[in-house]
């Protein structure tokens, strides 16, 4: 994603997910260190899989990680992005 202007961001794959997802946001490269990541945070309310997650996000390009919380987790999602 390519950010305009500084801005809060919410990604989620709640009630979407066939496997236990965690979703984390970086800044200018997926190598460098998660702003935030879903593994530390609640997950989705009310639903059995998926995950959600919230960052600041500064003017530039921002990447959105989706992953499985171990090997066996994999499969199909949805996510929705607002920003």
């Amino acid at each position: 994603m390519l950010a305009a202007c500084p801005s809060g961001l919410i990604v989620s794959t709640c009630g979407t997910s066939e496997f236990d997802a965690v979703v984390d946001v970086r800044a200018r490269s997926t190598d460098a260190a998660p702003l935030a990541c879903s593994a530390e945070a609640d997950g989705c309310t009310g639903a059995a899989l998926g995950a959600v997650v919230r960052a600041d996000v500064a003017a530039g390009l921002t990447f959105v990680v989706v992953d499985g919380r171990n090997d066996a987790a994999v499969g199909h999602y949805q996510m929705s992005i607002v920003y």
